[in-house]
């Protein structure tokens, strides 16, 4: 079975929306490359691959739909999905 770790980004969602910020969004951009090679260093832990998706989504609310529609495509694969403001520590594998 494959394994997948994914996220989504996108550096123009709508920042009206009361989960997102222009503050959230700026931390965003400036820790995005940290974040990727965080989670990144977790999938190769895993023996994962791991896939950001970025897209130029605007409403705050299709974004989070679209991970939804992501995990549907990818449901019978050995999958995690994990913010991209996750960072992770743990030592073992989140797969056995």
């Amino acid at each position: 079975m494959k394994r997948i770790i994914f996220s989504i980004f996108s550096d123009n969602v709508d920042t009206n929306h009361v989960s997102s910020s222009d503050y959230k969004l700026s931390q965003f951009k400036k820790y995005k490359d940290q974040l990727k090679a965080a989670q990144q260093a977790y999938a190769n832990k895993c023996g994962a691959d791991y896939v950001l998706h970025e897209n130029d989504w605007t409403e705050y609310n299709d974004l989070q739909f679209e991970k939804i529609l992501k995990l549907e495509r990818l449901i019978l694969l050995g999958i995690l999905y994990i913010l991209l403001i996750i960072v992770l520590y743990k030592k073992d594998p989140i797969f056995l």
